[in-house]
């Protein structure tokens, strides 16, 4: 069974254009990474099982779409600890996030990734 991580973000003013529009979805985006913890925590431990979301490194690098919905794509950061600091690891992974509006609101709909258990040997 799948689960979803629903987030809800208020658009600070009402965006006058459409590179406006795209300007406060990656403000609000941003500023409210907790929000999406859950999500970028479970894709770190899914690309890496040692893997931790590195916090505040959430960064919108793309948004499409216009007043009723679209695409963010986003990428961030995670570390891993392997027993030696010769050999701890971190990557930047990215992901495409859709959401869709309703009036000032963004509202995202996002598949919070499995649990991933230890791999066996």
């Amino acid at each position: 069974m799948h689960k979803f991580l629903h987030v809800e973000l208020e658009l600070s003013e009402k965006p006058r254009s459409n590179k406006a529009f795209r300007a406060l979805v990656k403000q609000a985006v941003e500023e409210n990474e907790a929000e999406f913890y859950e999500v970028m925590a479970r894709q770190a431990q899914m690309h890496d099982m040692r893997g931790e979301l590195v916090e505040e490194t959430l960064e919108v690098n793309d948004v499409s779409g216009d007043s009723t919905g679209g695409v963010v794509s986003v990428s961030f950061m995670y570390s891993a600890y392997y027993g030696c600091k010769d050999i701890d690891g971190s990557d930047d992974l990215q992901d495409d996030w859709e959401f869709r509006c309703d009036g000032m609101k963004l509202i995202f709909d996002l598949e919070i990734p499995p649990e991933r258990g230890p791999d066996e040997i």
